[in-house]
């Protein structure tokens, strides 16, 4: 939202007065938008909380995690589907593409949201010194990165054996 001094007072495109965000005790002088940004990746770390605790579970409960004619999840295997790993079949194929495509979809907004910001700094958009933005595009990269880190030790690593 562009913003412009006008009187002493700053205004949005619309003509709309804005605010200074207060300094508080406990928050300090963090923007609004940091700190919505921090309750984001609070409420999304427990949507994937939720997901990789589900998996643990039912791998952990499951007598047999990988049915036999599964395909193993390995790097650089194609076709997973036509080897026999679809959605809804096994406990272990609805976790594995649950988990990986919604990590997939915050990927692809990471992308589309780093994209944007590298567009806006082109424009000169961030010149004024107010990188709020910037900085909170790269808290939700570096979530992204770190909820991988998880997804691919819990999903990848952490080995099972075929037909047990």
């Amino acid at each position: 939202m562009a913003r412009k001094r006008v009187n002493s007072a700053t205004t949005d495109s619309h003509g709309a007065a804005v605010r200074a965000w207060p300094i508080d005790r406990y928050m300090g002088s963090a923007s609004a938008l940091k700190i919505g940004t921090w309750i984001f990746l609070l409420s999304d770390a427990f949507s994937f909380s939720g997901l990789l605790l589900a998996y643990g579970i039912l791998r952990a409960a499951s007598k047999i995690w990988w049915p036999s004619g599964e395909p193993n999840f390995g790097i650089g295997e194609a076709g997973l589907i036509e080897q026999g790993l679809v959605f809804g079949r096994s406990a272990r194929a609805t976790t594995f593409f649950l988990i990986t495509s919604f990590h997939g979809f915050h990927v692809l907004s990471g992308v589309v949201l780093l994209s944007v910001m590298l567009v806006r700094t082109a424009m000169g958009k961030h010149d004024g010194g107010n990188y709020d933005a910037i900085e909170a595009a790269g808290l939700f990269w570096h979530f992204v990165d770190l909820v991988w880190i998880l997804v691919f030790t819990l999903v990848y690593l952490i080995p099972a054996q075929a037909g047990g």
